[in-house]
């Protein structure tokens, strides 16, 4: 702290003269025979009869900030409003970095300054969706690795994947009589490799999504698999007479709205439609499957 004279005792330096240099926590006095008078200083809150210390610290009881009046609680405000909060936060902007346990983090809001809140969750960098084109149901099941299509997430990805809808619709296509009612799985896999087989192009949610890195493929050309476990199963509807109308059924193989139920794909894992069960001698039937995932 550094006192300047604003007025002298005796008669001497002119107003403004530096009188005194004090360091925090060390004491100093002015160079002997100055001839100056010296005064102690006290500082506290208005009014009090106390300074202010460590033990009797400023009261947090703020009137006005940078020449605005802070009203009374439940007394009416007519002053001009006080802005608080950090950067303008876009959808499609980045995220700030990451914060440590000690440190203090800004109120993100968004291009109207409303407080944006993400709960716990990465930046959405897209969200997909896609269609299968129609298959045929088989005699026979697909083998263990074998299937319909494989929906992956690339070895060596940096994104995790969370499949949030599959739904699939089923109808015969020949006036046949068909007894059995084979499950179409969906079911968890992991690879390795690098795929080669045909994709399904997918839609974007919007068109600022960043391009997907999952990859849905029609054939599981150089890959590795391992079969997984079944997360979801649609069951092809019999056809129990040769004549008739048979209406196509909506089933969902999974659905959910909840952020925390979603499937997760990381890198080298996957899903993959198969049949599960045989169909029958020449069987005819065709199904479709609609899905939809999101990438963080």
């Amino acid at each position: 702290m550094t006192l300047t004279l604003s007025s002298t005792s005796p008669a001497g330096p002119p107003n403004g003269t530096t009188i005194a240099f004090d360091k925090i926590g060390a004491a100093s006095g002015p160079t002997t025979g100055d001839g100056l008078e010296y005064v102690k200083l006290d500082i506290g809150a208005p009014g009090a009869s106390v300074p202010l210390s460590a033990s009797n610290p400023m009261p947090d009881n703020l009137t006005q900030i940078g020449g605005v009046s802070i009203p009374s609680d439940g007394a009416t405000d007519a002053g001009p409003s006080l802005k608080a909060g950090g950067k303008v936060t876009l959808n499609n902007g980045s995220l700030p970095s990451a914060l440590s346990a000690s440190q203090r983090g800004p109120l993100m809001i968004d291009e109207y300054g409303r407080p944006r809140v993400i709960v716990n969750r990465p930046k959405l960098l897209g969200a997909y969706k896609f269609e299968s084109g129609i298959l045929s149901v088989g005699s026979s099941a697909s083998a263990s690795t074998g299937g319909f299509f494989w929906l992956i997430n690339p070895v060596g990805s940096t994104v995790v994947a969370y499949v949030k809808k599959l739904m699939m619709t089923g109808w015969p296509t020949a006036a046949s009589a068909f007894v059995t009612s084979p499950r179409i799985t969906i079911e968890r896999m992991t690879f390795t490799g690098t795929a080669s087989g045909a994709t399904i192009t997918p839609a974007k949610r919007d068109s600022n999504d960043a391009a997907n890195t999952c990859t849905v493929r029609t054939a599981s050309t150089s890959l590795t698999i391992t079969a997984g476990s079944i997360c979801g199963d649609f069951s092809i509807p019999a056809v129990l007479t040769a004549v008739g109308i048979h209406c196509p059924v909506d089933q969902y193989l999974y659905d959910s709205t909840d952020d925390d139920d979603y499937i997760v794909l990381r890198a080298g894992e996957g899903l993959v439609c198969r049949q599960a069960d045989a169909g029958s001698s020449s069987d005819t039937r065709k199904f479709a499957v609609y899905g939809s995932w999101e990438e963080r």
